[in-house]
């Protein structure tokens, strides 16, 4: 059976801004692999990643694109290199996330025996009851879009799970969605408009 992968990225954050999200998820008992995608971070901050059991992958920042929606260019580039050898992916963000318990145990409860490939997380309020949600999708698609959207709950892109080739798929949509939009944060609305 492949092995499982949580996965985040960052830039500009030192190791004791990652540390309770390194140490939650080794507290859960989860035995896959964890990597970190590290954008223009400095030496030591890998080292000390690395010293914590974590795989690093040195990433750059060319086109000077918020890490919100950089992230995902990167977890896609990783997943098509090494998608093969995983199961579920988790992919989070990694200031605001700590793991309460093994999301892989989690993701496989949900899915049970079903062939289902995401697991979204709702935050429990409709677009159009959630002004940030709202005009964040009506600056970045426009009116006409957010109408066919505005009754829908609103999903959390902080957390994505699932099957490693949907994963993989969404990222690339969330980067190509995300990428040249009016606000400088469009992931969330990308992933909500998909």
């Amino acid at each position: 059976m492949a092995k499982d992968l949580i996965i985040g990225a960052f830039t500009n954050y030192k190791i004791n801004q990652l540390k309770p999200w390194i140490n939650s998820i080794k507290e859960t008992g989860f035995t896959g692999d964890i990597v970190l995608i590290a954008v223009n971070s400095d030496q030591h901050t890998v080292d000390d990643i690395e010293k914590a059991g974590i795989r690093v992958v040195k990433a750059t920042n060319e086109n000077n694109m918020m890490i919100h929606m950089l992230r995902f260019l990167h977890i896609y580039h990783y997943l098509k290199l090494h998608g093969h050898e995983y199961r579920y992916v988790i992919t989070t963000d990694v200031r605001d996330v700590i793991f309460q318990s093994n999301p892989t145990e989690y993701v496989q409860n949900i899915f049970g025996n079903s062939a289902a490939g995401i697991l979204a997380q709702s935050e429990a309020i409709k677009i159009k009851d959630e002004a940030w949600n709202r005009d964040n999708i009506i600056k970045n698609f426009g009116q006409y879009f957010y109408l066919d959207v505005m009754e829908n709950d609103v999903y959390n892109v902080g957390i994505l799970a699932g099957l490693t080739e949907y994963i993989k798929d969404l990222c690339f949509h969330l980067y190509q969605m995300s990428s040249n939009r009016p606000d400088w944060v469009a992931d969330q609305a990308a992933y909500n408009m998909l």
